[in-house]
């Protein structure tokens, strides 16, 4: 149960991760967008952040494509652990409990932090 635990954790910090990644990006688009037009009686400016937010905005299919496929395998994993392998309830909160532990002690503060 210890692994299964430490390996539900890690996916669970790999998808924060990939949160803070989407909640960075649309930072950086939405600046980029903000300084375009701030910008705008300046070409040279303007330009340089449309290419930015242009550029930014061409990661948003890799990374909805990395949320998808992560968000696919913690389904899989959470509907085998809690409907076929922990069934009783007492199996599924000692899993939640070694979960909750695992992921404070393995994965970073920055990453778990609210954002």
């Amino acid at each position: 149960m210890q692994g299964d635990a430490e390996y539900l954790a890690k996916l669970q910090c790999s998808a924060k991760a990939i949160q803070n990644e989407r909640f960075q990006l649309a930072d950086d688009i939405r600046f980029a967008e903000d300084s375009s037009i701030m910008f705008r009686n300046d070409s040279v400016k303007a330009a340089y952040y449309i290419a930015k937010r242009d550029s930014f905005s061409a990661q948003l299919p890799i990374l909805l494509n990395r949320t998808k496929a992560l968000a696919d395998t913690v389904e899989m994993v959470v509907d085998s652990f809690y409907n076929h392998l922990y069934t009783d309830s007492l199996q599924k909160r000692q899993l939640d409990s070694l979960l909750k532990a695992a992921y404070e002690k393995d994965c970073p503060a920055d990453i778990r932090a609210v954002r």
